[in-house]
């Protein structure tokens, strides 16, 4: 997302300093935001930073963890109960507000094994919310 804003910038403003840019992109760095909801824990797991028996129990109570980047590390955040599309819509309903984001843009980065449901559900609650433009 920095690197796509900040290419946005230089196409617009190709006579942009360093000195410019660099504050861009500091600027860029300090207000985007990131969370994104595992399909499972199993890379939390095999890299050992969750045990098997955490693994099992947020399996069986179809927990969904929100992970999010805070100050370049992965942290979970939050906990949602129910399928993928229920803790969707929960994280789709919650977040913006939470972290009064700018609604100038949205980008939602995805696996290909995603359904297709979760993704347009995604984009039409963003679209509610009032995002100028949704990618």
């Amino acid at each position: 997302m920095v690197v796509l804003s900040i290419a946005e910038l230089l196409e617009a403003n190709p006579d942009t300093s360093d000195e410019e840019l660099d504050a861009a992109i500091c600027d860029r760095i300090d207000r985007i935001r990131m969370a994104f909801l595992p399909e499972n824990l199993e890379f939390l797991r095999a890299g050992g930073r969750l045990s098997n028996t955490a693994y099992m129990g947020a399996h069986i109570l179809r927990i969904k963890h929100v992970v999010e980047i805070l100050e370049g590390k992965l942290v979970a955040t939050k906990k949602y109960r129910g399928s993928s599309m229920q803790a969707a819509k929960k994280l789709m309903e919650e977040y913006p507000q939470q972290e009064n984001l700018d609604h100038a843009q949205v980008l939602f980065i995805r696996s290909e094994e995603l359904a297709q449901e979760i993704v347009d559900m995604a984009e039409a609650a963003a679209k509610e919310q009032g995002f100028e433009s949704v990618r």
